[in-house]
């Protein structure tokens, strides 16, 4: 669908830049999926440096208003005019196309609204069946297909030996997606306690600090219950135990309505694409496990505990698998 939208404002325009909102709807920033012909050439464009993850603008006031007011707006630059759609997915302006008014009529301005309430339409329906209704994440399908898509892509240019041990704990040291389990303690007794309104309300803000922690290149999903993952886009481990301890220490720090202070357990695992995706996640659960057996509300690496021979390795078949 996003293609085909490419494809029919690239006929009206030969200057258009689509734009996503980020999960955090506080930054000054906007996502770049599509520009052309250069975001150089978009003189009123201001590029923001991003080593990693995707391309970034920033966001002035002309996409403030757009954003804002929902409503197609009209600029004029020193040089030429351009127009501001909001597209606008379940009420809430998920994206905005700029594209250069020379020579656009009216006629052609409303073919193009048309077209991205289509658009809109779709992606609202696309949005309803890979998130979760309740926290707004990405449900349990979405993570399968993800990670599944993840790991097959590097295994094309990879190739799909096993790793022996050593090669594990080689690769953990380089920069790798991380998958994360996170469970918050003792959930049980909060629905027990205050009811499941009170319940589903730890759920929302739980995960809105994921949302509010966690990089917007990073995955965030609701896998079930109170059992959340998150996927982090390549980093190394020293890092990524920085971000999950971050977020395991914010959950601590909240004061949860009614509730008051609850805790998460979070078990954690590099993923090495040569590895089946069921392989990561149950390291990764292996980790969880342990970190609740031991205390909970604490961050557990599953290579870190192999190394410190709290987990252990034991031959499955003919090739050796960690647990």
């Amino acid at each position: 669908m996003v293609a085909t939208l490419i494809d029919f404002l690239s006929e009206l325009s030969p200057c258009i830049t689509l734009l996503r909102t980020p999960r955090k709807l506080d930054c000054d920033y906007l996502e770049v999926a599509h520009f052309a012909p250069t975001l150089n050439e978009r003189g009123h464009l201001t590029l923001i440096p991003n080593p990693r993850g995707e391309l970034r603008i920033e966001k002035d006031s002309c996409f403030n208003q757009c954003i804002q007011d929902g409503h197609i707006s009209h600029h004029q630059e020193a040089n030429s005019k351009r127009v501001l759609f909001p597209i606008v997915t379940n009420k809430l302006v998920t994206g905005v196309l700029d594209i250069d008014s020379d020579g656009l009529s009216n006629d052609i301005v409303g073919t193009i609204s048309g077209f991205l309430s289509i658009y809109s339409n779709f992606m609202a329906m696309a949005y309803e069946n890979e998130h979760d209704t309740l926290t707004g994440l990405r449900n349990r399908k979405t993570f399968d297909y993800h990670l599944s898509e993840l790991l097959s892509s590097d295994l094309d240019s990879k190739g799909n030996n096993a790793l022996n041990i050593e090669e594990r704990r080689t690769q953990h040291k380089e920069e790798h997606h991380w998958i994360s389990v996170l469970d918050i303690d003792f959930f049980k007794k909060v629905n027990d306690n205050f009811g499941h309104v009170y319940g589903d309300e730890v759920l929302i803000l739980f995960s809105e600090i994921m949302v509010k922690t966690f990089r917007s290149s990073d995955m965030l999903f609701r896998y079930g219950g109170e059992e959340f993952v998150v996927v982090l886009a390549p980093t190394n481990a020293a890092d990524a135990l920085a971000v999950f301890e971050r977020f395991r220490v914010a959950v601590e720090d909240y004061s949860f309505p009614k509730v008051g202070k609850i805790t998460v357990s979070i078990g954690c695992a590099s993923i090495q694409f040569n590895e089946h995706p069921t392989t990561t996640l149950e390291f990764a659960d292996e980790a969880l496990y342990y970190a609740k057996a031991h205390g909970r509300n604490q961050v557990c690496d599953y290579y870190n505990l192999f190394n410190e021979g709290n987990v252990i390795e034991r031959a499955m078949g003919d090739e050796a698998e960690i647990f």
